[in-house]
């Protein structure tokens, strides 16, 4: 007598097993000849399962994606399969998201659309004056979180004049230094803060943050004769990396009292002026004036260091470029990912892994710039939104997911004032993407929120004029 396999049964005629799901199962049951008495019965439970519909196919309503493809409820492989033709619905229809399993993918992707949404009726905002004596507009400005609350920031005027105050004690402005000269890019990192003046000479004044130290100010020079006119900086840890006149300076560790004097410094070679500079771990960055973008690995440690030209250009010392557009911004986006701004108004994601690709992953339109090497530009802490100013002094947002702009709702516009620029309180706090600043933005800052007793989420810091403005992202309403 043969054996009772589970999910096959015995053909006498053919003297062999076979699949109980084949298409025979029906002709030996409905064939009552070939039923032989040593065969054993199918499992009444087995053949039920083996008959009855799939009940995890998809069914025509539940999907909200177009046209798709469904079995009759009797049908087996082999038959023909119908087509259910349904109306093509968003992905992000309701009805279709009631009747269609929620996923990750989608729940994540309609966060950001509340977030997107919630960010562009932004209207909560505070207006710091900077109350310089000169009134003075500003050129640089940064902020750090302190380490019992609130944040610190750190502010130069195009005077060469440097100040610092709190948000515990916003009213409280101290006038730290007097540079000089312009005040092109103030910096802070968890050990030191650094502001780097504009001129004919490469110099920097740097002040430690370590607990115990006293806020002095120190002025350190680099004396090498090619470094002059820096007009970027960027600082990471105790790294520092400049962007100078024909290229960029990178000083590993700013400890070092002798890279001051040009023995620890490595010289960057770009062959072009270097208008912007970002370093990440081993990897700097530098933006140049002629449109090329170099790498540079950070860990060879000569004195002069040949970069590798990303995105279409020539090697360092060929006389061809990537394009005609200088460079004006640079900064690392997930990792592996590189945001660029040109001076005509270009603003693109490139991908780092395919350094030799010269088509952009991503296109923002709708920026404006035709001339300024200096407008602010920020991405929010969960790099998901892009913020940046125009020459128009106008802020715009993209989301960094779809490259698509975040437009602000339909409103009436807050009139115009004819208050002088030196005198923020008598004047109406501008609308964050409605409403023109009163001046060029020269920075912008996302942080979290604000610490202390108002918490309130992601805050836009906009150095604008003599003032700078912050706004709660997401938040209605005037402080």
């Amino acid at each position: 007598m043969p054996r009772d396999l589970p999910g096959m049964y015995w053909d006498p005629e053919k003297n062999r097993y076979f699949p109980l799901a084949s298409g025979s199962v029906r002709q030996t049951m409905s064939r009552p000849s070939l039923q032989v008495s040593n065969t054993p019965p199918v499992p009444s439970q087995t053949l039920k399962r083996v008959l009855e519909p799939n009940p995890y196919r998809t069914a025509p309503s539940s999907s909200p994606w177009g046209t798709t493809e469904v079995l009759d409820d009797d049908s087996f492989p082999g038959k023909r399969k119908k087509k259910v033709h349904e109306s093509k619905s968003h992905m992000w229809n309701s009805m279709a998201r009631m009747q269609s399993p929620a996923k990750f993918s989608d729940i994540s992707r309609l966060n950001h659309d509340l977030l997107c949404t919630s960010i562009a009726s932004t209207s909560n905002s505070i207006a710091d004056d900077v109350d310089t004596a000169t009134y003075n507009c500003l050129s640089s400005f940064a902020v750090k979180k302190q380490h019992n609350s609130g944040y610190s920031a750190l502010i130069g005027d195009q005077t060469g004049w440097l100040y610092s105050y709190t948000t515990e004690l916003p009213h409280l402005r101290t006038r730290e230094l007097f540079l000089g000269a312009d005040v092109l890019s103030v910096c802070y990192s968890d050990e030191f803060k650094i502001a780097v003046p504009f001129g004919p000479s490469c110099e920097f004044a740097i002040q430690s943050l370590a607990p115990g130290y006293l806020d002095v100010w120190s002025i350190s020079r680099i004396m090498n004769k090619n470094c002059y006119d820096v007009r970027a900086a960027h600082l990471e840890g105790h790294s520092l990396l400049l962007g100078a006149a024909g290229r960029g300076v990178l000083l590993p560790d700013i400890n070092t009292i002798a890279g001051t004097h040009g023995t620890n410094c490595e010289l960057l070679r770009t062959d072009s002026d270097v208008l912007a500079v970002y370093q990440r771990n081993r990897f700097a960055y530098a933006g140049c004036r002629n449109g090329a973008i170099f790498c540079f690995d950070k860990r060879l440690g000569s004195r002069t260091i040949n970069g590798q030209a990303m995105f279409g250009g020539k090697s360092s010392g060929s006389d061809l470029s990537i394009s005609n557009k200088s460079v004006t911004h640079l900064s690392v986006v997930r990792e592996w990912e590189l945001l660029v701004s040109t001076i005509r108004g270009d603003l693109e994601m490139y991908d780092l892994r395919f350094a030799r690709t010269p088509t952009p992953v991503m296109r923002f339109e709708g920026h404006v710039n035709s001339y300024r090497q200096k407008l602010g530009i920020a991405v929010s802490p969960c790099q998901s939104i892009l913020f940046a100013a125009g020459s128009d002094h106008r802020i715009r947002a993209w989301s960094l997911r779809s490259g698509d702009p975040i437009d602000p709702p339909s409103s009436s516009p807050i009139p115009e004032s004819h208050a002088p620029l030196h005198n923020p309180s008598h004047r109406p706090h501008p609308s964050l993407f409605n409403d023109a600043f009163p001046g060029d933005i020269m920075e912008l800052q996302v942080t979290g929120d604000t610490g202390g007793e108002k918490e309130k989420g992601l805050c836009l810091w906009v150095a604008s004029g003599c003032t700078v403005y912050r706004y709660w992202l997401g938040m209605q309403g005037l402080e």
